[in-house]
């Protein structure tokens, strides 16, 4: 091999390792910013009080923009349908060793206690959750008579 292509490929092979550390740098910073996020959302979250009842405004726009979320879509659109989710949080496979398979937004539209059984707490909410990629899987939703689930086997 010639001494200027050993030294071309030595240095494809520098470039293309500075470019693997810079996207991985960039992946960090952006998984950073996504728990930053999620602290923030949780911190607000804990600090509702119950009985919670959403604004009627906001109740408004989830109860009629919930049907218009459809599997595929980005959070970004999501956002724009039903507006800033009260809580965003990773879900993990616990079968894989607890590896982050996505995340889900949560929007409470009403709830009566913080804790306990079920029918004490009598929650309404809506449940989007995306997977790696940021798109929509499933949309859950608990006592929405306006909302059919949709991705759920």
């Amino acid at each position: 091999m010639s001494k200027t292509l050993n030294t071309n490929l030595k240095f494809i092979g520098t470039c293309c390792g500075w470019l693997i550390i810079v996207y991985g740098i960039g992946r960090g910073v952006e998984s950073m910013s996504f728990a930053n996020e999620i602290d923030a959302k949780r911190s607000e979250f804990e600090k509702i009080t119950y009985p919670y009842e959403a604004n009627k405004q906001r109740s408004e726009r989830i109860k009629c923009n919930s049907s218009k979320v459809k599997l595929g879509m980005g959070q970004e659109e999501v956002v724009k349908l039903l507006g800033q989710p009260d809580l965003i949080s990773p879900v993990y496979n616990t079968i894989k060793n607890g590896t982050i398979t996505g995340s889900f937004y949560f929007y409470l539209l009403r709830q009566d206690k913080k804790s306990g059984s079920r029918n004490e707490v009598n929650q309404q909410s809506i449940a989007v959750c995306f997977d790696l990629d940021g798109k929509v899987e499933r949309v859950i939703g608990e006592n929405t008579p306006f909302h059919k689930d949709i991705g759920t086997k």
